[in-house]
């Protein structure tokens, strides 16, 4: 603990004595700070222990100033201070009780950043201005309220957004008991400083729209932040899939942060796997988490935060190259190479198959699908054990040009001549037992069809007269005609009656193929199986790919084998 000497003014040296305490001492009396490092390079200097010189960064100087009492001592536990940083085993077991510390603390201090304009003109230290928002936002007279605050609306200015998307600072608010914002020589309760933010952000005090924006950034960081403190506070610990969504936007200078700021609200099992380990690899860090949100959550479901593509080696070629915005390209939507394939990245979770409109097309799907956890394991060296079954080889694949709707005459002839193919080899091949148990069903009457199934011809004329139907794309219709032509039953058997694309009606394809377009960033991939069926897939699929259906996953899975086929190890490119 740092035991930081009063001082009368706020230009008086910096001094304080570092102690060893024990948490579980009732005696024990300290607070906590909670603010960003800022600059890492170490810039001005304190006295610790009777010593001058010891080096802190800018931000950590200023909130030490604030934070000193006039008359009295104040024991305070701050992270660059009372963690050795070059001990690298004392700082994992402190990362590990971090969560016990800011529980144990009587007050949580969150410092948001010195206010430029109270530097010189405030002498005080601590307590020179307390700030209650139900006086102040009632002021009648709008210039007197925003004098009264301008200390708070400059370290607006200064601080946000980045102040409120530290990583650490989630778990630190969400086991706090109590929590005080400091802003220079201003202090505020966070519930008041929660409601006082949207009050500025709702009366619009900003002019500029740069500072508009930073209020609004800040005001969606803290909301997000108050909404998990408070489910912990009353619900207790949060599974790890929760939590890190609902941090994707935090930030982390050390990316395995992302992970273990976060331990100490998730359920302790998962904890127990992912005891943080500084001299760990990011890729192994990131690999536990995500086996420990499958096992947790008893589902796939994390699998669908994975991009569907590798990153470009030209970015600007690639951008370059498309009629239209590269959607996935300005986002930065690809799979880090750094990782396992089925690894998720969580420096960069930018979207979720599975909380987007693709749960409308999955409304009828397996929702309630679950891993059985004893088939789910961690084999080390980002290998991932899982149950499921193989359905097809992929035999054919093509990538459209264009999918609007007037259709190059290259993607009309690829496309016609795959859905050609596919219907001869479902004519052939036993495609219905695939998803058939011991209930047989009758086939939809195909007679004035069936002939034509294996004709490109037929499909080219059928896709000219569905030109002048301006609903659907030429895409669409063509997947439309596909099944139309293709001997499937009119319902799937018993425990499959919900399942993938015969349950779609034709507009729900358009929607489908338009939203799994916008989540392949514009580089989703048609593809025949051996059986010919037919599917949509991420870019990077190739002939000889498998689709599977893995436990807990929602949708079937195409994996590519990875060495040599016999020893069962497989990349994960995506769902189909």
């Amino acid at each position: 603990m740092l035991h930081l000497q009063p001082a009368s003014d706020i230009n008086h040296e910096i001094s304080g004595t570092l102690t060893t305490m024990a948490l579980s001492d009732a005696v024990t009396k300290f607070e906590a700070l909670s603010y960003t490092w800022g600059d890492s390079r170490e810039n001005r200097t304190i006295q610790l222990n009777g010593k001058a010189g010891y080096a802190v960064t800018d931000n950590l100087f200023y909130a030490l100033r604030r934070l000193r009492n006039r008359r009295t001592e104040r024991t305070v536990w701050i992270d660059a201070v009372c963690i050795n940083q070059n001990d690298l085993d004392e700082k994992g077991h402190q990362v590990a009780i971090m969560g016990e510390i800011y529980l144990c603390a009587t007050w949580v201090v969150i410092w948001i950043g010195e206010s430029e304009k109270a530097e010189g003109a405030e002498p005080g230290v601590r307590g020179s201005v307390k700030v209650k928002y139900w006086k102040l936002y009632r002021q009648p007279n709008a210039v007197m309220f925003t004098r009264r605050v301008h200390h708070f609306i400059e370290a607006i200015r200064k601080a946000v957004p980045h102040r409120w998307e530290r990583a650490w600072i989630v778990q630190e608010a969400a086991c706090a008991k109590h929590i005080t914002v400091m802003f220079g020589p201003c202090e505020m309760k966070f519930y008041s400083f929660y409601i006082f933010l949207y009050g500025v952000w709702e009366d619009c005090i900003y002019e500029d729209e740069v500072a508009k924006e930073k209020v609004s950034k800040a005001d969606d960081a803290v909301s997000r932040i108050r909404d998990i403190r408070n489910r912990h506070q009353k619900k207790g610990r949060q599974s790890i899939t929760s939590l890190l969504w609902n941090a994707r936007l935090s930030q982390a200078i050390v990316a395995q942060d992302k992970v273990y700021s976060l331990l100490a609200i998730m359920p302790l099992e998962e904890v127990e796997f992912l005891r943080p380990n500084c001299k760990e690899a990011v890729n192994e860090t990131f690999a536990k988490a995500t086996y420990v949100a499958i096992r947790g959550d008893k589902s796939l479901d994390i699998l669908g935060w994975i991009p569907f593509r590798d990153a470009p080696e030209n970015k600007q070629k690639a951008n370059a190259s498309s009629l239209e915005p590269d959607v996935g390209m300005e986002l930065e939507i690809w799979r880090n190479p750094e990782l396992p394939s089925w690894a998720v990245d969580f420096t960069n979770v930018k979207y979720s198959l599975f909380d987007t409109p693709a749960n409308k097309m999955l409304q009828n799907v397996w929702d309630d699908a679950e891993t059985d956890t004893s088939y789910v394991a961690y084999l080390g060296n980002g290998k991932l054990g899982l149950k499921g079954c193989f359905i097809d080889n992929i035999d054919t694949v093509i990538q459209l040009q264009e999918t609007g709707r007037s259709p190059s005459s290259r993607d009309e002839e690829v496309l016609c001549d795959l859905l050609t193919r596919a219907s001869a080899s479902a004519a052939v091949q036993d495609v219905i037992g695939l998803f058939q148990l011991n209930d047989k069903r009758p086939s939809r009457d195909r007679d004035k069809k069936k002939k034509f199934s294996g004709s490109k011809d037929w499909y080219k004329l059928e896709l000219e007269k569905k030109k002048k139907d301006h609903s659907l794309d030429y895409l669409a219709h063509g997947l439309i005609l596909w099944e139309e032509t293709a001997d499937f039953p009119p319902t799937f058997p018993s425990g499959y009656d919900n399942s993938f694309g015969l349950v779609l009606g034709q507009y729900d394809w358009y929607g489908h193929l338009e939203f799994y377009g916008k989540v392949t960033a514009g580089k989703a991939e048609i593809f025949s199986t051996k059986m010919g069926l037919v599917g949509v897939a991420p870019a990077g699929v190739r002939e000889g790919d498998i689709i599977t259906i893995l436990d807990g996953a929602k949708l079937p899975i195409v994996l590519s084998p990875y060495g040599d086929r016999d020893e069962g190890e497989f990349i994960f490119r995506g769902y189909a």
